[in-house]
């Protein structure tokens, strides 16, 4: 009878363990870099997101305001990285008036864009202004605002049917009008509540820079504190390539005029630029980033003022 013989079974060696456990380390090591280095290039987008959301806020949060303006509603000095306007706070028609008073409607369509706007709540010490008179004859009153209010139900029984849009945009303005011999507002009349504002690129207590927007204050006679608009930018910089904010003002010819700016008549178009401040991508993100992608970013604006009242 024959037996069949088995040969002892042979095990690892210490060697081919160790060689083993070196390997499983390095694919290990190699897997944990290419998942942080992922982690890195998406937290680098996700930076550039957001500076490009920031940037973009910056600019168009002040082009909004220049819409609305011309060279004469630019007020005190204006550099290369603040400027101050007559800012255009609320904008309706009169849907109730007196002598001392106004209630300003923001009229709507059914199924159209709101026709006014109030963004900003008017206060005691405001300009006010409404367009008075008949024909070619129009021209445009001023007076002081002395106390605001929202309307309740004033002008609720207009049979106009833009007036029927809720209480909340209406407002009762009471006022003083710059000269008391000058016309009144009258119903249908358009009313403009109006706030010099200062735009500005500044530090915050935590050392980075802001765009901020300061409204004045008519009552105490000064600018209140200032409010952050957008940001963080790129820190303040003479060179206009490299800072979190810059204005350049042009005359008729598309010449940039010399800053703080003498003669506001002569500005007729204003650039806005504004960049963020993120670092350039270091070298271990070099090649992993999409082709032309930064982490820094900018966006600019170009706002052709409106024609002379």
């Amino acid at each position: 009878m024959l037996r069949r013989g088995y040969a002892p079974r042979r095990g690892n060696t210490l060697v081919e363990a160790l060689i083993a456990l070196s390997l499983f380390g390095l694919v290990g090591a190699a897997i944990a870099s290419a998942s942080l280095h992922e982690q890195r290039v998406l937290d680098a987008l996700a930076r550039s997101s957001q500076s490009r959301a920031q940037v973009d806020a910056a600019v168009d949060a002040l082009a909004a305001s220049l819409l609305a303006i011309d060279a004469a509603d630019i007020v005190g000095t204006t550099r290369d990285s603040a400027v101050e306007i007559e800012s255009t706070l609320l904008a309706g028609l009169a849907c109730a008036a007196s002598a001392s008073e106004v209630v300003v409607a923001i009229p709507t369509t059914p199924g159209t864009a709101t026709l006014g706007t109030a963004n900003t709540p008017p206060e005691n010490g405001d300009d006010i202004r409404w367009l008075a008179g008949t024909g070619g004859r129009q021209r445009w009153h001023a007076g002081a605002v002395t106390g605001a209010a929202r309307s309740g139900n004033r002008c609720d029984g207009s049979d106009t049917t833009e007036w029927r849009q809720p209480a909340s945009a209406r407002w009762i303005i009471n006022l003083v009008r710059t000269d008391s011999a000058d016309t009144p507002p009258a119903v249908g009349d358009m009313v403009l509540i109006r706030r010099r504002a200062r735009w500005s690129l500044y530090k915050a207590s935590d050392k980075s820079w802001w765009l901020g927007w300061r409204g004045w204050n008519g009552a105490l006679g000064r600018f209140d504190v200032i409010q952050p608009v957008a940001g963080p930018l790129a820190p303040y910089s003479s060179d206009p390539s490299k800072t979190g904010f810059h204005l350049s003002i042009h005359d008729s010819t598309d010449a940039p005029l010399a800053l703080p700016l003498a003669d506001p008549s002569a500005a007729r178009r204003i650039e806005v630029t504004a960049r963020s401040p993120a670092p350039p991508p270091s070298r271990d993100l070099a090649g992993s980033l999409p082709l032309g992608f930064t982490l820094g970013d900018s966006a600019m604006a170009v706002i052709a003022l409106r024609s002379h009242r």
